[in-house]
């Protein structure tokens, strides 16, 4: 609607009609549905916890645009100006009809550690904006269950059973003396279907 305007003799001011207040409403309410369509919203994250290796299945929908988005994570919480970032790689993305998006992805390393972590998906697009998500993953630290034998000559081979021992890489293993000394590299023959480790016990 056009804009109107009256006169106000005694104060000397020009008042906005009723019209014209409308009309900015309007405005911001156009200008904030547009901000609004541009974001992108996280529908899943599958698993919602792992470690290094283990394959992501992430659903956005939204405004994501037609291009593979970069994602990545940040420990939860981190109050630094430029948190470290767990670099995701997408090995693969696809546009549904709806026009939703699914990404396949992982990480080979993080250098944060365990615990509770943000994704962040920044859409490839002129207008589309960085979105956070928080508390959306935890990454889990390596567990020991077994270890067969648990007495060995050096240079033999022992089995560790556990989980989170990542992957498709193999894991690095050192051996810490109880009584003090310098940490010794186990080789890691194997990385067994059911998740345990195969190793060589050091000289």
């Amino acid at each position: 609607p056009a804009a109107k305007f009256t006169r106000d003799t005694t104060q000397g001011k020009v008042r906005m009609s009723l019209s014209l207040t409308r009309a900015i409403g309007a405005l911001v309410w156009l200008l904030v549905s547009a901000d609004s369509a541009d974001e992108a919203t996280l529908v899943s994250l599958s698993p919602d916890e792992g470690t290094v290796g283990t394959a992501l299945e992430i659903r956005l929908s939204g405004d994501v645009g037609t291009k593979t988005p970069r994602v990545w994570m940040t420990r939860a919480g981190d109050p630094s100006p430029k948190p470290r970032r767990t670099k995701l790689k997408v090995a693969s993305f696809a546009l549904a009809g709806d026009g939703s998006m699914t990404l396949n992805a992982s990480f080979k390393k993080t250098k944060t550690g365990a615990g509770l972590y943000d994704l962040h998906v920044r859409p490839k697009g002129k207008g589309l904006s960085e979105q956070v998500f928080a508390g959306a993953f935890t990454i889990v630290a390596p567990q020991l269950s077994d270890v067969s034998p648990d007495e060995a000559l050096a240079k033999t081979e022992v089995t560790l059973t556990g989980s989170a021992f990542g992957g498709p890489k193999k894991p690095k293993v050192r051996a810490i003396p109880n009584d003090g000394g310098k940490a010794k590299k186990l080789k890691v023959l194997a990385v067994n279907a059911d998740g345990s480790l195969q190793l060589r016990l050091p000289k």
